[in-house]
């Protein structure tokens, strides 16, 4: 009864290795699985709303680089400092 259930357990392991081994796959194929999600999200300090950090328009002002939603908030940014 103890070999069965030692057998078992043995059994079980193998399993569990086979599967983590099948299911992770090559790390370059993880890589690319990590690529197609949504990067950090930031503020746009005019409209306020929030975007991906790495879809944002970059651009620099007073010597930042600041991260807006498009050219178009960027440049009423600027403008509003002005007055």
């Amino acid at each position: 009864m103890v070999r069965l259930l030692i057998y078992i357990v043995l059994l079980y392991v193998i399993y569990s290795l086979v599967k983590r081994l099948l299911l992770s796959g090559p790390k370059e194929k993880r890589k690319k699985d990590h690529a197609g999600m949504i990067s950090e999200m930031v503020q746009d300090p005019f409209c306020k709303t929030y975007i991906p950090k790495n879809e944002a328009y970059r651009a620099i002002v007073g010597g930042n680089e600041m991260l807006f939603c498009s050219k178009e908030c960027a440049e009423k940014y600027k403008e509003k400092l002005k007055y």
